[in-house]
């Protein structure tokens, strides 16, 4: 690896979460599902040193001190994945031998940073054998979270991964911006690219629905593995309620698999109802400005998704106390995404009075749960600061 001779940049990035609104497990049998980004965002900082080599990385959210790696554990990396295969013929080897030098090096470290530190080194690879240079390049690199829990079910690793994959991509020069901060639409096909590489170290098989929302932001429906954008999207204001229970997606999925295995027949109708909702929706949103009964309809939405995802056993004791507490102050939830735990989001109409909606916030501060407010629809992956470093 040669000295690395790239201007060096600072450069931060943030990329929003998201919500799916409706058709969550459904969306695994072919239903629709629709998933909308949140202003809660990761922010990932790249600062250049005039070195070479070695990583500093810094996520507070899942490690206090900051995770340094050497230059020259980063040549042995890449040494021993060079020898099985070059990175772009089986990245999948790469992922795995990177993982098993983390793990090993960083054994006392928690699992999730090990994930994090893997998409980054995988990412910093990739990124840097396809930029003009031919070195590694010394980096720190900090990840901060704003308004987006990481593990609760609102797209904190895709975000991340948005984030990082713009900034390394905008540092190596492989993407351009028009003008220092604007995205163009094939920088945003890159990034998304990358993105969904990296989302599958988290996740081994991910669907694409949370890169493509924290990416072009806005709002998505999928069905059948296609992502279709809306054109518009109303920007609607929910309250977001963390249960406080981990939730494990893989666990809610298989059992979702074992019902539908045991009773299809009626399971069956359960989730064409999912993806009746999805449209249902589809349309309130198309036709968001034309519509004065939206608060009601989408109201019942909710709640009916709501109900039938208890059907589906995916529910939660402290799922239901949200919703009690929801429903006794006029407002209409449901759990999003893989349910057993993790987040539910309350509907908050533009007709909500201040004074109703912080009554409703004290009463879940007072049940013990966090919660926050959100805007759905925001913009995706955006550039914050650039600039070249003397």
């Amino acid at each position: 690896m040669n000295c690395f001779t790239m201007a060096v940049k600072k450069i931060t990035v943030r990329a929003p979460g998201k919500i799916i609104l409706h058709g969550e497990h459904a969306v695994v049998y072919g239903k629709m599902a629709i998933a909308a980004a949140v202003n809660g965002f990761m922010e990932v900082q790249l600062e250049g040193r005039y070195s070479e080599g070695g990583l500093n990385f810094k996520m507070s959210d899942l490690c206090e001190k900051t995770v340094v790696i050497s230059l020259d554990l980063l040549k042995a990396i890449h040494t021993k994945c060079s020898k099985q295969c070059p990175l772009n013929e089986n990245p999948e080897t790469w992922k795995n031998l990177i993982k098993e030098f983390i793990v090993e090096c960083f054994a006392t470290e928690n699992e999730l940073l090990h994930i994090a530190l893997t998409v980054s080194i995988y990412c910093y690879f990739k990124t840097f054998n396809k930029g003009p240079g031919k070195g590694l390049p010394s980096l720190d690199i900090t990840v901060t979270s704003n308004n987006l829990p990481i593990g609760a079910g609102l797209g904190s690793s895709s975000a991340f991964s948005v984030a990082l994959a713009t900034a390394l991509l905008i540092y190596t020069d492989t993407i351009k911006t028009s003008d220092g901060y604007t995205l163009e639409k094939d920088s945003l096909f890159e990034i998304n690219n990358l993105a969904y590489d990296l989302e599958q170290i988290v996740h081994g098989r991910p669907s694409g629905v949370d890169n493509a929302v924290s990416t072009y932001g806005g709002a998505v429906k999928f069905e059948n593995g296609k992502i279709n954008h809306f054109k518009s999207f109303p920007h609607i204001r929910i309250m977001v309620v963390d249960s406080g229970v981990t939730r494990n997606t893989k666990a809610m999925v298989a059992n979702v698999k074992e019902k539908y295995d045991k009773v299809t027949k009626v399971m069956q109708p359960i989730l064409e109802s999912f993806h009746e909702i999805s449209k249902a929706a589809e349309d309130l949103f198309t036709n968001y400005s034309q519509c004065n009964t939206f608060d009601e309809q989408f109201k019942t939405l909710i709640t009916t998704n709501h109900h039938l995802l208890n059907a589906i056993g995916v529910g939660h004791p402290k799922l239901d106390e949200i919703n009690e507490i929801a429903t006794n102050n006029g407002f209409a939830s449901k759990l999003t995404g893989a349910g057993g735990g993790g987040c539910m989001f309350v509907y908050l109409p533009s007709s909500a009075s201040d004074k109703n909606v912080e009554k409703l916030k004290q009463n879940l501060l007072q049940g013990g749960f966090k919660c926050w407010e959100v805007t759905l629809g925001c913009p995706g992956v955006t550039v914050v600061h650039l600039e070249l470093l003397t």
